[in-house]
């Protein structure tokens, strides 16, 4: 009984021994165990599956995003080219490019106007080159006179001086034929370079006391300096208001023999505006205003030398009307009448007697008037 018992147990003993020696018994003993490994085994295997399809989603969203990103760059750049051949912003063409939405506020349009002056004159400088000019030419009619280059003129005129004074060597009058001529180079629409020269022919002047002599008298006016003209608008038609800075310089020459009379000089600055009308079936009407602040004036001696006074105060002012009659921009007809005043106020006494008085007067004073009346043509170029 006690051998067999023992038996019993060693059998027992080497049977779960080689159970756990064995994989296969193993397996078997711990079965609830390995049924358990291989659901936990598939939800691993779910969980890699699910991370791998996130990855690839957000893969495929990042390759999306960067199209997009590039499909964006290439409509830019593409607006960059045609805003440098056609002169179109990016901005607007990448706006153009993307669905309107409804609540967006419609994009207001450019209006079509001419620059104005002072632009097209900035854009007409040296080095601002010659496409501004093109621009605005190109709003001009083939006829305008902003064409013109070169403008010249010549007119006929008569005219007539009268020297009001208390000192009688400056108290005369004159009148008689004359011309004139004038040239007017254009920089550009608005600037110019003006020069004028109006002469007397075969004038005379009286030289004595009883007034029983006379003697020549050449009257020369020169005057040189810049226009600066302004359109209203760039219609054939349209006014036109020019200003000019001119120096002026008046001459009266006599015979130098000449015992009662003296040579006369007057210079300085000019500053004159006059405006143009519109133009109604090729007749233009115009005025202008004149004022000289400050005038050099001298005296010379020819056979005696006779001065009125120490030095002088001298100015001036003048106005004037006229018509132009304008068969082209080349072709232009006009007249212009024109009133001038120069005084001339001296200091101390003069330093010849009055052969009326017989005295040397003090403070002379001379009021001369002028006026001119010209019937002319200007051509244009």
């Amino acid at each position: 009984m006690g051998r067999s018992l023992i038996l019993w147990i060693l059998v027992l003993v080497s049977s779960v021994a080689w159970a756990q020696v064995d994989p296969s018994t193993k397996l078997l003993l711990q079965e609830s165990r390995s049924n358990v490994g291989e659901e936990s085994l598939e939800k691993s295997r779910y969980s890699r599956s699910k991370r791998r399809q996130q990855q690839n989603l957000t893969r495929s969203s990042q390759i999306d995003q960067n199209q997009d990103l590039r499909q964006e760059k290439t409509s830019v750049s593409q607006s960059n080219q045609s805003g440098v051949g056609g002169g179109s912003d990016p901005a607007t063409k990448t706006v153009e490019n993307k669905k309107p939405d409804s609540k967006s506020p419609t994009s207001p349009t450019e209006p079509d106007e001419r620059p104005s002056d002072l632009e097209v004159i900035e854009e007409l400088l040296p080095h601002k080159g010659h496409k501004a000019t093109k621009k605005y030419f190109s709003n001009i009619d083939q006829d305008d006179e902003r064409r013109n280059i070169l403008d010249v003129s010549v007119s006929p005129m008569y005219f007539s001086i009268h020297s009001d004074s208390n000192y009688w060597f400056r108290d005369y009058s004159a009148y008689g034929p004359g011309m004139a001529f004038a040239a007017r180079v254009w920089f550009s629409p608005f600037l110019g370079l003006k020069a004028e020269i109006k002469s007397s022919l075969s004038n005379d002047i009286v030289s004595s006391p009883s007034g029983n002599e006379r003697i020549a008298a050449d009257h020369l006016w020169v005057d040189i300096g810049f226009v600066f003209r302004r359109f209203s608008n760039s219609q054939k038609s349209s006014p036109i208001l020019n200003y000019e800075i001119l120096f002026r310089d008046y001459a009266l020459k006599i015979p130098s023999d000449s015992t009662q009379r003296v040579n006369l000089n007057s210079s300085g600055i000019v500053l004159s505006v006059e405006r143009k009308g519109e133009m109604e079936n090729g007749r233009r009407n115009f005025l202008g205003f004149e004022i000289s602040p400050k005038l050099n004036h001298l005296e010379s001696a020819a056979a005696v030398d006779i001065q009125s006074g120490n030095d002088s105060e001298t100015n001036g002012v003048g106005f004037w009307i006229g018509q132009e009659f304008q068969f082209s921009r080349k072709q232009v007809v006009f007249w212009k009448l024109k009133h001038a005043v120069e005084k001339n106020l001296f200091g101390g006494q003069a330093n010849t007697a009055d052969p009326e008085t017989t005295i040397s007067p003090s403070g002379v004073v001379v009021n001369q008037s002028r006026t001119f009346f010209q019937i002319g043509i200007k051509f244009g170029n």
